[in-house]
């Protein structure tokens, strides 16, 4: 059975936002918040799905503009 056509490419647009989001998230926490890289994937997770467990440290006024 094949994957409509209209459907993948909604599911790879979706995919591949997903993926830039994260890609994006994780290089902004290591590098403007200086968390080291498991950190940073830690606060792009949990920034990403709105659960809000707390920061890993607390956060500078660029931390938070970025977030």
């Amino acid at each position: 059975m094949m994957i409509p056509k209209l459907f993948g490419n909604k599911l790879a647009t979706a995919l591949a936002l997903l993926v830039t989001t994260l890609v994006i998230g994780i290089l902004g926490f290591r590098y403007v918040a200086n968390y080291n890289w498991i950190d940073s994937a830690y606060m792009t997770v949990i920034t990403i799905t709105t659960v809000g467990f707390g920061e890993v440290n607390p956060l500078t006024n660029a931390d938070k503009v970025f977030t």
